[in-house]
């Protein structure tokens, strides 16, 4: 393997190692999403998050400070209208529920409402608006996710063992290519040399035509004389 190989094939298994890197890095990636949104006074918000079955669903609401007083209710249910958790009258409120065992391998959409309504203890000054933040972390079963954090390694393995197969052959085509390169160079080098053998040998059988021309003319110039003489 000559110079020019050796760069060529650490850019693919570099390659390689960086395409594994991040299939084991998103295998080992939790689910998490951030939301930020204005609210008015008396409004309500609603999102809907697609979540996996037998998961903890675990989350923070806060709503920034501001001029006025203004708290809210949380209402979190799935799309059968079933509440997975409700809070009242709350600023700031951690909350956490179980997905439900619906069909493996599908997701099932749940709504996420953020509501300001006056409650007769509340505190919520007319016209006031909020910056509200809602945070949602997705952490699966723990046998659940064991065994799918074991399939996509398996399947990162797999993709990084191809990957690796593509390094090997893309290695054996370079020194093939490098071998045709160098019977290339061979055979133009040939080629030359034989161009200039063939060139040389031609000038030589010039100048000999020319010299014996001159010789058979000198040689019938000097019979004819003698001859004219006698």
């Amino acid at each position: 393997m000559n110079s020019q190989t050796e760069p060529r094939r650490v850019a693919v298994i570099s390659t390689v190692l960086s395409v594994y890197a991040l299939l084991v890095l998103a295998v080992h990636t939790s689910e998490a999403s951030s939301l930020t949104f204005e609210l008015p006074y008396g409004q309500r918000k609603c999102f809907t998050e697609q979540l996996p079955p037998r998961s903890i669903c675990r989350g923070t609401i806060h709503v920034a400070s501001g001029k006025g007083e203004m708290s809210l209710d949380l209402f979190v249910s799935d799309m059968r209208g079933t509440v997975q958790f409700h809070k009242q009258d709350v600023n700031t409120v951690k909350f956490s529920f179980k997905t439900g065992l619906f069909q493996t391998h599908t997701v099932q959409d749940y709504r996420f409402c953020v509501i300001n309504q006056v409650h007769p203890h509340s505190h919520s000054t007319p016209g006031a608006v909020r910056r509200v933040t809602l945070d949602v972390d997705i952490v699966k079963d723990k046998d659940d996710e064991s065994t799918s954090r074991l399939a996509k390694q398996e399947h990162a393995d797999k993709i990084y063992n191809d990957f690796m197969m593509v390094s090997q052959s893309v290695d054996s085509i370079i020194e093939k290519m490098d071998e045709l390169r160098e019977k290339e160079a061979n055979l133009t080098n040939i080629n030359k040399q034989t161009t200039t053998t063939i060139f040389r040998l031609s000038m030589l059988a010039c100048l000999f035509t020319v010299a014996a021309g001159v010789a058979n003319f000198l040689s019938l110039k000097t019979f004819f004389k003698r001859k004219k003489l006698a």
